[in-house]
């Protein structure tokens, strides 16, 4: 993992120096997937998560959450009309388990969540005819990434936004894990925290699957879920 560590941080110190921008603007951005209306829906959804289980909303922009599957890290949710459900699996916040299971990535370890495999097991039983969707946002993103060998197979569409991972992570992992065609990524280029992985798409995943959000400087916007949505998309 030196030689990934070392190119994460020469992209960040060329972010934080401007020169990608520059990069840019000379030679072009780089072209990706857009984004779609349902990824800023799915990215709204998302963001509710980070909220305390009884803030979150019952029903917001066409869906109700099922409160029987609530975590503290976890929602679930149903689209009202369609009756496709959604897993919401958010990053983490300031206390121990988030802030191990960090570490433990940076350090190029996996971080699994018995909460998550638990939700699953329950939504695939409650629903055992029914496919779901479901998408995380950094360290909840790599815990869902533990669990596709167990439960892809009931997946729908997977959405990753900013997943967490490390250059200390074997490349190998990373790198069936970033070309994995089921899953759609959501990445920008100045988040450190998903540059383990965003440094393993090949040339056919960036074009098929791997969705950037605009330039942003900042290294804390970029690392964001309120860049992936607008701020009016629940009126």
């Amino acid at each position: 993992g030196l030689n990934e560590a070392l190119h994460t941080v020469i992209s960040e110190v060329s972010h934080l120096l401007g020169l990608d921008k520059l990069r840019d603007l000379v030679m072009g951005a780089p072209k990706a997937m857009p984004l779609s209306l349902h990824s800023e829906i799915v990215a709204y959804l998302l963001h509710q998560v980070y909220k305390p289980v009884s803030e979150r909303p019952e029903e917001t922009i066409g869906y109700k959450r099922l409160d029987e599957f609530d975590r503290e890290f976890i929602s679930v949710f149903e689209n009202e009309k369609t009756g496709e459900l959604l897993v919401c699996v958010r990053g983490s916040k300031l206390d121990f388990q988030s802030i191990k299971d960090d570490v433990k990535i940076l350090a190029g370890f996996k971080a699994k969540s018995h909460d998550l495999d638990e939700v699953l097991d329950a939504l695939e039983e409650k629903f055992p005819e029914k496919k779901y969707d479901i998408t995380g946002h950094s360290l909840g993103a790599a815990y869902i990434l533990t669990e596709l060998s167990e439960h892809q197979s009931h997946m729908d569409d997977i959405m990753l936004y900013n997943p967490g991972s490390s250059p200390f992570q074997d490349s190998d992992y990373l790198k069936e894990l970033a070309n994995n065609p089921g899953i759609q990524w959501f990445m920008n280029r100045g988040d450190i925290v998903s540059h383990g992985l965003y440094q393993q798409f090949d040339n056919t995943t960036f074009q098929n699957n791997v969705h950037l959000a605009p330039y942003t400087y900042s290294p804390l916007t970029s690392h964001g879920l309120t860049q992936w949505y607008d701020e009016s998309i629940n009126k």
